[in-house]
């Protein structure tokens, strides 16, 4: 697992509600005030990587036209299987994801 300091810079996108960053090959989401979401933010079609729109709360990916919802599960091809999800806990200033 990582741990992500959700005061430094770099996560900054993180502290309103429809935000998201990327670490490592995760992209990490703020869903709602008190969560947050992560996935593999390689699209299971050609390894592209996902971005994420808060207006329609899907992750499209900009190479082919994937889309996919909130869950990683795949909406349109396309990609051919959901995006793994990881498990993110809160705790202070820090997301813990495993």
């Amino acid at each position: 697992g990582i741990t992500i300091d959700l005061s430094h810079a770099d996560f900054s996108s993180l502290a309103t509600v429809g935000g998201y960053a990327y670490k490592n090959d995760l992209i990490i989401i703020r869903s709602s005030d008190e969560v947050y979401l992560a996935f593999s933010k390689v699209c299971t079609h050609q390894s592209c990587t996902v971005t994420y729109d808060p207006g329609s709360n899907q992750m499209p990916c900009p190479c082919h036209g994937s889309v996919l919802n909130i869950n990683g599960g795949v909406v349109n091809g396309p990609a051919p299987s959901a995006l793994k999800k990881y498990l993110a806990k809160k705790e202070g200033n820090s997301l813990t994801i495993t």
